[in-house]
């Protein structure tokens, strides 16, 4: 098991220097490290149906961390940063419609709380991905397009 994490580990190096998001693949390996060593107390313990249990986490732990970066819809720094750029113009499209709804006479209070947590979702996701954390960047940018889906819902 040893060897498969290592060899996962080079492989999660070779996608980092390629430019592709591994954050989460890494958090997997981490995992994969945690459940094995859980595993070995677990052994040590004579508790050997829950070392094997927990043997297998740690098997399936790499198993997702490979996937994750060997798809090809895996995002790179790029793609995010892009990506942060288009929902900040969606924001900036979303906020012209919520004044165009003031302009109405429509009740929008809603719709300006869920900006406002769009508005942070972006500012937080490029902390992250100012940080190297791409992973949380990504979830933080899936936030903001559901505030902002959500606002103009409210509409």
């Amino acid at each position: 098991m040893d060897d498969r994490i290592n060899e996962a580990e080079d492989k999660i190096d070779e996608a980092d220097e390629d430019g592709k998001a591994t954050s989460k693949a890494e958090d997997l390996i981490d995992d994969a490290k945690d459940f094995l060593d859980e595993a070995q107390t677990a052994f040590d313990d004579a508790e050997y149906d829950e070392a094997l249990d927990l043997a297998k986490d740690a098997d399936d732990a790499v198993d997702d961390a490979l996937d994750a970066i060997g798809k090809s819809g895996s995002s790179n720094v790029g793609d995010l940063e892009d990506r942060l750029d288009e929902l900040r113009d969606d924001l900036d499209d979303a906020r012209g419609d919520v004044d165009s709804a003031i302009d109405d006479g429509d009740d929008v209070g809603k719709a300006k709380n869920f900006l406002k947590k769009a508005k942070t979702a972006l500012n937080d996701a490029e902390d992250a991905l100012d940080s190297g954390d791409d992973s949380d960047a990504e979830d933080l940018l899936d936030d903001a397009e559901d505030y902002i889906d959500d606002a103009l819902n409210e509409l």
